[in-house]
């Protein structure tokens, strides 16, 4: 084990550099175009499919080239991985466990975000919100076509080849946490951590990045689409809820008999000191809370 360390470190760096880069890329390019377009077209400037795109599709174009730039110095080898294939039952199963993890851990998240606005004195803003008053076929464009895939490619895909020679078990953690990083919104941090490791897993398991991708859009659709028209539709604020409910229950009862499904062999040892003392993983960790400290602040 001992030989594996200074490898892991500094792929492990790497890593973080990459994505502390990729963060803010994501956040500093869209924001310059659009002010860019409001000075030069203001009327396109407005439109909500134009806002849309603007807000996603250019951080992956010029953030994904730099992250695998950096990644590439961490040198390592292209991990081997057999492909699978998921059932029809296994996968309605994970899907069921995905929505019932984000009833529950967007409760411990909306609870911390109370906790932040009692300490702050004033509502803390909830990123969320501010997504769901684009109009449904703009928000589904966006959560359920965009971020599943383009999300999906990147800290599952990419980074499997990149850390996936360290082992699965640190591929999934380092996935996870960096799935929850980037999303900078205290609310979303605990049931983005537990989706990205359930993505994380199955990428692992079967090697095909279809099923994280329609696991993500399924979560995505039911959360983003389904919660946006629930607001003003009383039945299917009904039905919303029943949907979590029922999941919920289902989930822990799937989680129990099924927990081999998430069996992974043990990571090298202090892989997770390495993982939070390393620079990269440090820097990646304080740009995603800055990201948050402004949401709480200024939103």
């Amino acid at each position: 084990m001992q030989e594996t360390q200074p490898d892991l470190r500094r792929v492990l760096n790497r890593t973080g550099l990459a994505f502390a880069l990729f963060f803010v890329l994501y956040q500093t390019v869209p924001t310059v175009l659009s002010a860019l377009l409001s000075a030069i077209a203001p009327g396109a400037a407005n439109s909500q499919i134009v806002q849309a795109l603007l807000s996603t599709l250019p951080g992956y174009i010029v953030g994904l080239p730099a992250v695998w730039l950096v990644l590439r110095t961490a040198r390592t080898p292209c991990p081997e991985q057999t492909k699978s294939d998921l059932t029809a039952a296994e996968f309605a199963g994970l899907a069921v466990v995905c929505i019932g993890a984000v009833f529950v851990f967007n409760l411990v998240g909306n609870g911390i975000n109370l906790l932040v606005s009692l300490i702050k004195g004033s509502a803390a803003a909830n990123l969320i919100n501010t997504v769901l008053v684009f109009d449904t076929p703009v928000l589904a464009l966006m959560t359920v076509v965009i971020a599943p895939v383009a999300e999906e490619f990147l800290y599952r895909k990419v980074l499997w080849r990149w850390v996936g020679a360290l082992g699965v078990r640190v591929y999934v953690f380092t996935s996870a946490a960096l799935f929850m990083l980037a999303h900078g919104n205290v609310v979303q941090y605990p049931y983005t951590f537990v989706l990205g490791l359930i993505f994380a897993a199955v990428y692992a398991k079967t090697g095909r990045l279809v099923y994280p991708v329609a696991l993500h859009m399924t979560v995505n659709f039911i959360g983003g689409v389904m919660a946006s028209l629930a607001q003003t539709n009383a039945v299917l604020a009904g039905v919303l809820g029943w949907i979590y409910l029922v999941c919920t229950a289902a989930a822990v009862g799937l989680c129990v008999r099924h927990r081999d499904f998430f069996e992974m062999p043990d990571a090298p040892e202090h892989a997770l000191h390495d993982a939070m003392h390393c620079p990269g993983m440090l820097l990646c960790t304080a740009v995603s809370l800055a990201m948050a400290a402004f949401i709480i602040i200024f939103l």
